[in-house]
């Protein structure tokens, strides 16, 4: 325990390294309320941000191998679950049935571990811990050729990368299963350097050599001197690039992580201060092994590694991995920090994929400034997938959409319509007369119905982004058609709660042009509760004739109800397979 009491907690408290490992777990009877040196804590669980709550049921996924069914009855019944990060420095599992606590695991990153004392702090300013998302899924080990459920996670600005959990069973203890079971690996800067602070969610897939694994950009900053504390990090990135990073993980349980045969590591780009963003895995064949996978960089670039070749050094060979497409600097550097979303391309998936994506970002102070940004534009970008025609996209072959006006809380769109033979894909920037605010795309875009969904953040200008602050700024939640950004022949959202979707949700402006006042469906409407956290979840009523959306943001919780368009279209997007 003595690295706990690195900072800030000293001895001349009379205190032992137990009694502040007690305190972590939940004693209070050293807090100043009872007389103590330990900060009084409101409430035992530490704030929850930027981590997403994960729901795990009992094994549901489609392998087809005999010894998977077998494993998926035997825990039929096993308790389903709740994950979730948290900035008291642990991730939490919870039973989804009544909330009692099953696990709360400290990741033993030493940016973490190094910080816990400060919790214990009388003067405790906020910091971030166990801060990042999620994914769960089912791995084959052949070890022991069992089945196994894994929990992967990241710690996004608590610290540089990720830990894995083995939940199998979904019953913890101090004796059994071992925690020395349950904690599968851990891969941070240590085992190397650039790897950087994750932002992203991690995915655990199924590689084409039949190997389980977690996949992950290397996120960023993984160049920085310093810690979060303001300890230097001796583990420091010397080209500082992007990275796609792909962790075998039963060849991980043992710690010992060697480059080409316990993970691989993809370097893109040349450019320093890189960075590479959430990945977006694809399963072009439903075989449930990932062909393809796609992520965006600092940089502005889409690319595309393809990963179907047994041999997994083949990977890392120049003609398997692309650049899809490229962002203008024309208006600013157009970034890239948020996940891709990438379904069959609008005529079937003979045609390709189309891939969606937003630029922009919110990580440091001068990205909430309103003026003297750099204007940020969503896209749907065709990627062909054929190995004879040139993958790169320009923008001379985007159809574009723009927004047109703003009004009563709503937004109204061009409804430019697509041109197959001669277009690429489509691009709306994110800039109202000209003007864009400083307006981006920081959360996951969502292809439902035929339809994109995405938020947006218009940045309020405040110099306080700390986790408390509502001041951030404001948000858009918009929905186009997926297949070339125009507006949607119906109001998408339900704006005066009658029910309907009609003329009454219609928004009216006055015509530039012919000057008069006109009506069309809106494509987006402003958030009644603050900044957007990300995708909204949707939820359908009892009638399958409206459809919830479900809106977390910064001011609170509220629901939106969406037009439901009926389809019988195959596979919109290949989030679920994973």
């Amino acid at each position: 325990y003595a690295d706990l009491f690195n900072k800030p907690l000293a001895k001349k408290n009379q205190i032992t390294e137990e009694d502040l490992v007690n305190y972590l777990r939940g004693d209070k009877s050293k807090s100043t309320a009872a007389g103590g040196p330990f900060r009084t804590r409101a409430s035992l669980l530490g704030d929850m941000v930027h981590s997403s709550p994960l729901y795990i049921g009992p094994p549901n996924q489609y392998y087809s191998e005999p010894s998977y069914a077998l494993f998926s009855q035997s825990l039929a019944k096993r308790t389903p679950m709740v994950a979730v990060g948290s900035n008291d420095g642990m991730v939490h599992i919870f039973s989804a049935k009544n909330g009692a606590p099953l696990l709360s695991y400290v990741p033993s990153n030493s940016t973490v571990w190094n910080q816990l004392g400060y919790l214990a702090a009388p003067n405790y300013d906020h910091r971030f811990y166990v801060d990042g998302e999620l994914d769960s899924g089912d791995v084959y080990f052949d070890s022991d050729q069992k089945w196994h459920t894994v929990l992967a996670g990241v710690l996004r600005s608590g610290g540089q990368g990720l830990y894995a959990l083995d939940i199998t069973e979904g019953l913890f203890s101090e004796s059994s299963p071992s925690p020395e079971t349950t904690a599968l690996l851990e891969f941070n800067d240590r085992d190397d350097p650039d790897m950087g602070y994750v932002f992203g969610k991690p995915h655990i897939v199924k590689m084409s050599n039949n190997k389980w694994a977690i996949i992950t950009g290397n996120g960023y900053n993984s160049g920085k001197l310093t810690y979060p504390s303001g300890d230097s990090d001796p583990y420091i990135s010397s080209n500082k690039k992007a990275y796609l990073f792909i962790l075998f993980i039963e060849q991980g349980k043992d710690g010992v992580w060697t480059p080409d045969t316990d993970y691989i590591k993809i370097p893109v780009g040349t450019s320093n201060d890189n960075g590479l963003a959430e990945v977006f895995p694809v399963d072009n064949d439903s075989d449930l092994k990932v062909d393809y996978i796609y992520a965006g960089d600092l940089d502005g670039k889409i690319y595309k590694f393809d990963v179907r070749d047994k041999d997994p050094l083949n990977w890392k060979k120049a003609e398997n991995i692309k650049v899809v497409f490229e962002t203008s600097n024309a208006d600013g550097q157009q970034v890239i920090t948020t996940p891709l979303m990438v379904g069959p391309h609008p005529n079937g998936l003979q045609y390709g994929m189309m891939v969606y994506f937003g630029t922009g970002k919110q990580i440091e102070l001068s990205d909430n400034l309103k003026s003297n940004q750099p204007t940020q534009a969503f896209y749907g970008i065709w990627d062909e997938n054929k190995s004879n025609t040139p993958t790169l996209v320009g923008y001379a072959n985007l159809l574009q959409q723009s927004i047109l006006a703003e009004n009563n809380d709503m937004r109204a769109s061009t409804d430019n319509k697509i041109d197959w033979t001669k277009h690429k894909g489509w691009y709306m920037k994110l800039e109202l007369d000209g003007a864009n605010r400083g307006e981006k795309v920081i959360g996951s875009p969502k292809l439902h119905n035929g339809r994109i969904i995405f938020t947006t953040l218009i940045p309020s200008g405040s110099s306080d982004l700390s986790v408390c602050s509502s001041n951030i700024g404001t948000s858009w939640l918009m929905e186009l058609n997926a297949s070339d950004g125009s507006r949607l022949g119906i109001p998408p959202y339900d704006v005066n709660g009658d029910g309907l979707f009609t003329q009454a949700d219609y928004i009216y402006y006055i015509d530039p042009v012919t000057k008069k006042e006109v009506s069309v469906p809106h494509s987006g409407i402003k958030s009644s509760v603050g900044v957007l956290g990300g995708t909204p979840g949707i939820l359908m009523d009892a009638s399958n004739t409206i459809e919830y959306k479900v809106l977390s943001g910064s001011n609170g919780i509220t629901t939106q109800g969406e037009s439901v368009i009926q389809t019988n279209e195959g596979r919109q997007s290949w989030q679920e397979v994973y």
